[in-house]
């Protein structure tokens, strides 16, 4: 079986009142609770992206945007 990797473009509102993805034209739109501190919301969306798409969190990596609310993930499928 051979390993593919896909790419997801995220716009990542961090601080939230809770957590949530809803799926836009081209982009999913994610609301976080943790705030852009200290790396901790980049952590959270590994974690939402890790629950949503059924895949280990070690199989997701932000690829750009660490410091921005506009992302790309990478997952290895």
């Amino acid at each position: 079986m051979q390993n593919t990797n896909k790419t997801i473009s995220l716009r990542v509102h961090a601080g939230s009142s809770k957590n949530s993805l809803e799926k836009r034209a081209d982009f999913y739109e994610l609301w976080v609770t943790s705030r852009a501190y200290d790396n901790q919301a980049n952590l959270k969306v590994i974690e939402i992206m890790s629950k949503c798409l059924d895949v280990p969190k070690s199989q997701i990596k932000i690829i750009k945007g660490l410091k921005s609310s506009q992302k790309i993930i990478q997952i290895l499928i």
